[in-house]
């Protein structure tokens, strides 16, 4: 599995990170410090924003995904990497979201619903979530092999 050449994920997901979570907190440390005049919590603040904007791009790094004639294949992780496989004639639902943000963007969450477990492929181009679900809703249409 680690010889399958992954697609990465948008960079909008580090945007989105550091635009939702990591700046809005680091704001409201920096706002607290200075209205209460207490400077030693802006050194803390400053790293928090790097460490937490470090450990993002970690995640965002490792996020990737590939798709044969067989199977779909996941790759997530922050500091480690995990690998997710699953046969594409076991997909029991499939699921398409997209914020407006997203949409504005052409891109969307594309999820896989299985017996066993759930995954999600978050920030990847319309076209593409697309073309993931229709080859599954395909294959698991046409293939009509047992379950068991």
């Amino acid at each position: 599995m680690t010889d399958i050449d992954y697609q990465p994920i948008s960079q909008r997901f580090i945007v989105r990170g550091i635009g939702l979570f990591i700046t809005p907190i680091t704001l409201l440390l920096c706002v607290i410090a200075v209205v209460s005049e207490q400077w030693i919590i802006l050194p803390p603040a400053i790293l928090f924003f790097v460490v937490a904007s470090g450990l993002l791009w970690c995640r965002w790094k490792r996020w990737g995904y590939a798709m044969d004639d067989e199977y779909v294949y996941v790759r997530k992780g922050l500091l480690g990497v995990n690998y997710y496989c699953f046969a594409i004639e076991k997909t029991q639902m499939v699921k398409f979201k997209q914020s407006i943000f997203l949409r504005r963007h052409k891109l969307c969450h594309t999820g896989f619903v299985t017996a066993a477990s759930s995954l999600t492929i978050p920030f990847i181009p319309q076209d593409t979530g697309w073309k993931l679900m229709t080859q599954s809703l395909y294959q698991v249409e046409s293939l009509k092999k047992n379950w068991m």
